[in-house]
């Protein structure tokens, strides 16, 4: 297996993380600011994956090198990867959807919570909430996504031993 395999890992590593602190670490401190660091987690688990398959790619000369710009890589994985290896795009959304709502986050000029709803608004009060039910659908999502490829037998050598 080649260096891409990490990824795999992290992606595992990360949303384990993003687990743990949303059933066992929120419900103890109930701060809705912490829903930011658990959709932080899931991100960077989309994006583990997301890297596994580019570089798999890269290292077995399917895809040319690239940039390394979120927007680029999010393109090339949606061009070259998706459909070659039937990733539902419902995976991509997800990904799309956490990358921009931490993207809003860190412009925002207004963030607020009610109840277990943390919500960010822009200069224009569109509103992007992140609510406990909405990140357990994104880990659950997750999940699937790296066992899939945890189980895949489709012609390439199995990531996780």
């Amino acid at each position: 297996m080649g260096a891409y395999g990490e990824h795999a890992e992290n992606a595992k590593k990360f949303i384990d993380r993003a687990d743990h602190l949303l059933t066992e670490t929120y419900p103890v401190v109930k701060d809705p600011r912490m829903l930011l660091a658990v959709l932080q987690n899931v991100y960077n688990a989309y994006k583990s994956m997301m890297l596994f398959y580019l570089y798999r790619d890269f290292e077995q000369g399917k895809i040319p090198s690239f940039d390394t710009d979120e927007d680029n890589m999010i393109r090339i994985f949606k061009a070259r990867c998706e459909r070659r290896y039937r990733i539902s795009e419902e995976y991509v959304r997800i990904l799309e959807e956490t990358r921009n709502a931490l993207k809003q986050h860190k412009s925002s000029p207004m963030e607020f919570s009610r109840q277990d709803i943390f919500v960010i608004a822009d200069n224009d009060y569109n509103m992007q909430k992140i609510s406990t039910q909405i990140l357990r659908d994104y880990i659950g999502k997750a999940k699937l996504f790296i066992e899939e490829n945890r189980t895949s037998n489709v012609k390439h050598e199995r990531v996780f031993g």
